[in-house]
């Protein structure tokens, strides 16, 4: 059961789904402002 399981997560996040994509935005974002201070 878990390689099926980490075989569906992985094939959900690598469709790109919107809400991984808006997670990395904002960890992109939240390390600009960081590294700019």
């Amino acid at each position: 059961m878990g390689d099926t399981a980490t075989e569906n997560i992985f094939n959900w996040i690598s469709n790109e789904p919107k809400i991984v994509n808006a997670a990395a935005n904002l960890c992109r974002l939240m390390d600009e402002i960081v590294s700019s201070e």
